[in-house]
């Protein structure tokens, strides 16, 4: 039988790889056509459930290979997690100036999170790990969403903040989101550090009753 004459009698179409399968658009499907079907559905169910099996085996290896932070108290662990975090004394240098060994710290508290769940949950008990926020862009990587930056405040559950964020090379329409989520939290700056554009300054010059230390460098 001819390409055409396939066409004709099954309503076909050609794919890429060169196959053919009826018109999804027609309601006369041939039964090959929708046992392939039937196929692809079971399939990705199937990968679904395997992929939901092997979280919960990840978990369950979490729990046997780290036996440290799963059978400390959770205020050790707690602390344990502090110390691996960015600190005050480096809260208002930009990424690049950091020492290598403090590179990483600056999300930490992201990793710590990722971990697994018990560890994400000691994370996000422990509102110290996130009172600094650190807001970094640089040109392979650009700043992060509103939406992370305002669950990364809010983990940290009214503590004083110290803020420092960097955005010298970030197009306007970028960064104006994000300076007016944090000024809707300017009651709680303990340190604000900011670098962009001198334009941008007057958005985050508002009234900060407990603002102690405030860094700034525009261009």
């Amino acid at each position: 039988m001819s390409t055409s004459d396939k066409n004709i009698t099954c309503n076909n179409i050609m794919l890429t790889m060169g196959e053919y399968v009826c018109d999804p658009t027609n309601h006369n499907v041939c039964d090959s056509c929708r046992k392939i079907a039937e196929l692809e559905n079971k399939i990705k169910m199937t990968l679904v459930a395997l992929e939901n099996e092997r979280q919960k085996i990840k978990e369950e290896a979490s729990k046997q290979h780290d036996k440290l932070i799963h059978h400390l108290p959770f205020e050790l662990a707690a602390y344990i997690f502090e110390l691996c975090v960015l600190n005050d004394d480096n809260f208002q240098k930009l990424e690049a100036e950091l020492p290598m060994a403090h590179r990483a710290t600056v999300c930490a508290p992201l990793v710590l999170s990722a971990v697994c769940r018990k560890w994400r949950s000691i994370a996000h008990a422990n509102p110290q790990l996130w009172k600094i926020v650190p807001i970094f862009s640089r040109k392979t990587k650009p700043l992060p969403s509103v939406s992370l930056i305002q669950a990364w405040i809010e983990r940290s559950r009214r503590l004083p903040l110290s803020i420092n964020l960097t955005a010298a090379t970030t197009p306007k329409d970028a960064v104006i989101p994000i300076l007016d989520l944090i000024g809707r939290y300017a009651e709680f700056w303990d340190k604000l550090a900011f670098d962009g554009e001198t334009a941008h300054c007057c958005l985050i010059c508002q009234p900060a009753p407990t603002m102690r230390q405030s860094y700034a460098s525009s261009t």
